[in-house]
């Protein structure tokens, strides 16, 4: 069995026609005849069903079925010759939630970039952003290689394992009621708040309805960390994030970046999760795995788990 014996049956397939299967590839038609009659004697089934005086060809039942095998040999055939010539590219795809992406994760990305450009098989990888539900779908239809997220869900099909926890941090503006020390929570003025409503966690909910109380509306709520430089508008307004937001906000918008004196909410943690099973020692996923290692590493702010 050969490349240009599955590339003909392909072709004849694709067009519906013997002779203009030969035009296509530049061969003569008793070329495409004979690829196709070897094929099928290796097989020892036939293929295609050839009628006198029809210019269309009909797929037998066992043709039929191997075509799905013809389009995977062609397709592992190109990725070979990818290889060979040093342009072999894959795609390895990161979910994680829109905050996880927007203020921790683009850095990573910038990493894997590099990384990528310097292997003899270059990789796109792309981080992207969706809620736990889809990023659950996603590794289980294999649109998604794995996940980081804060909020997971138990699956018999998926490992879950904590990757890392980080502090809450209060973001103030500048120019802020508040002084630029640890700050202590009966001197913060809830009518003032930009709240998270998805939260970050069950735990930090918790938290929050314990010291401010279980309230029908906010002042301000939102749902999106990104929005928060939109509505931190006057010098009272105040937002509680997890560190690696806070030190963001902070270098990119010149928020006062607060701890809590004490009595802060319990620390977030960070997921990771990804299909059963899957080999560490797949050279595209080791590379992602070291990479991920170093870049939390990196970051003393996170606290591995």
């Amino acid at each position: 069995m050969t490349q240009d014996e599955i590339a003909t049956f392909l072709a004849i397939v694709k067009i519906g026609s013997i002779s203009r299967a030969a035009d296509l590839l530049y061969v003569s038609q008793s070329t495409i005849s004979h690829r196709l009659s070897s094929l099928e004697a290796e097989l020892g089934v036939q293929l295609i069903l050839r009628q006198k005086g029809f210019r269309t060809i009909e797929l037998t039942k066992d043709g039929e079925d191997f075509v799905s095998i013809a389009l995977e040999w062609d397709a592992l055939w190109k990725k070979v010759n990818q290889f060979k010539q040093g342009n072999m590219v894959t795609t390895f795809n990161i979910g994680c939630h829109d905050s996880l992406n927007v203020f921790l994760f683009y850095q990573l990305h910038q990493q894997l970039k590099r990384l990528s450009s310097s292997s003899r098989i270059r990789t796109n990888y792309q981080i992207l952003s969706h809620p736990t539900d889809r990023c659950y779908s996603m590794l289980q239809s294999g649109e998604m290689n794995v996940a980081l997220i804060r909020n997971p869900i138990r699956n018999k099909s998926l490992e879950i394992c904590p990757l890392f926890s980080e502090e809450f941090r209060v973001i103030t503006p500048k120019e802020s009621v508040y002084p630029n020390q640890p700050v202590n929570l009966s001197g913060l003025n809830v009518e003032s708040e930009i709240f998270l409503s998805l939260s970050w966690n069950s735990d930090y909910l918790r938290w929050h309805e314990a010291v401010f109380g279980i309230r029908d509306t906010y002042g301000i709520s939102i749902n999106a960390a990104s929005t928060i430089p939109r509505f931190m508008t006057d010098s009272a307004k105040w937002a509680v994030v997890p560190v690696s937001i806070a030190n963001v906000l902070e270098k990119e918008n010149g928020y006062q970046n607060l701890p809590f004196e004490s009595d802060g909410p319990p620390a977030v943690t960070t997921f990771r999760v990804e299909p059963k099973y899957i080999s560490s020692r797949i050279p595209v996923k080791k590379y992602f795995d070291e990479e991920l290692s170093k870049f939390l590493d990196e970051r003393p702010f996170l606290k591995r788990l």
